[in-house]
């Protein structure tokens, strides 16, 4: 078994526990209000849309490497989640979602890739306040780091390791079950980001710069537990 299949096995046989988890505790157990710290981590699963990738390539900011972002397929990895509780519907928290891919870009001449993509929301999130089950809303700004591990060349044969890096906003909605000082939430979650800074290692060393900017929609979904201090 490869390990994007690994993964997705573990992330499905995740949710599909989480479901019955929650559907055993929504039956069973009142919920108690979200209040003070709360640290959770689980998995996640992520695609990316709008055209960033696969375009005929960037040129780095010393204008020495040409850097050609592939097409991701869809990849899967963690979830963490941070977060203060001011009462039972309103806290501030930080998501954050890392996942493995790999990429493929159209052109002759150029190897299959692998990436990372790893987004961010750091905002507020509002609850409802139920005796069972808690339905929930986050949004804030966002931010993304996409890292191909040879999508830089400068002469067509070495290939290097090329970041793009951006910001903007993201929102996501979905459903928890507390139960004691734990909570178990399957979300979903868009992120929109636009990469106008890149970073290519080199032989020679790293280049870093600003590029022009270039839009893409992070769709993402995970499940994941959380502890209640």
């Amino acid at each position: 078994m490869n390990g994007k299949s690994a993964w997705a096995r573990c992330y499905g046989l995740v949710l599909f526990f989480s479901l019955i988890l929650m559907v055993t505790f929504f039956i069973s157990t009142p919920a108690q209000a979200r209040k003070g710290w709360y640290l959770g981590g689980g998995l996640a699963k992520q695609s990316m849309s709008g055209g960033f990738e696969g375009n005929d390539g960037y040129m780095d900011p010393g204008m020495t490497v040409v850097v050609a972002p592939g097409k991701l397929a869809p990849g899967s990895g963690l979830a963490l989640l941070l977060g203060y509780g001011f009462n039972e519907n309103a806290s501030l928290e930080y998501y954050f979602s890392s996942t493995s891919h790999s990429a493929r870009f159209d052109a002759p001449g150029f190897p299959g890739q692998s990436a990372t993509l790893s987004a961010g929301i750091i905002g507020p999130r509002f609850s409802t306040d139920s005796d069972n089950l808690s339905l929930f809303a986050r949004l804030g700004l966002s931010a993304g780091i996409l890292t191909y591990e040879n999508a830089a060349t400068s002469d067509g044969v070495n290939y290097f390791e090329a970041e793009f890096s951006g910001g903007g906003t993201g929102y996501g909605v979905g459903f928890e079950k507390i139960f004691g000082k734990w909570g178990l939430e399957v979300s979903f979650n868009k992120i929109s980001v636009t990469f106008d800074e890149l970073s290519v290692k080199t032989a020679s060393g790293t280049l870093a710069g600003a590029i022009p900017g270039k839009g893409a929609s992070i769709t993402n979904t995970s499940a994941l537990f959380s502890y209640h201090f």
